[in-house]
């Protein structure tokens, strides 16, 4: 399992990412969003975009609302292990957004 968590631009939330299991081919992610008050806003859209270190990416990842604060994917295929960087978009509003990156190794 990988799992990264991440804060926002001025610590206005959190952003966390479990891909399972965290190697190559098939994974499920599962990602949700929290305010720095700790609930789980409901945000427009959350958009993943996870590029390796051997020029692979920005991957896209279509994410499925699952519910307030949460969004899942099944399926998603993980071309090679090594090095990645998970780049995750948070649109707060219509002109308001957020990227959050963290370094993980896939393997």
């Amino acid at each position: 399992m990988c799992a990264l968590a991440v804060t926002g631009v001025r610590g206005r939330g959190t952003v966390s990412v479990v891909l399972d299991p965290g190697r190559i081919g098939a994974d499920a992610a599962h990602v949700s969003v929290t305010s720095r008050a700790g609930t789980m806003p409901d945000v427009p859209e959350v958009q993943p975009a996870p590029t390796a270190d051997r020029q692979i990416g920005p991957l896209r990842a279509p994410l499925r609302h699952a519910a307030t604060g949460h969004w899942t994917l099944s399926g998603f295929q993980v071309p090679a292990a090594g090095a990645w960087e998970v780049g995750v978009t948070v649109r707060t509003s219509a002109i308001d957004q957020v990227t959050a990156r963290k370094d993980v190794r896939i393997g």
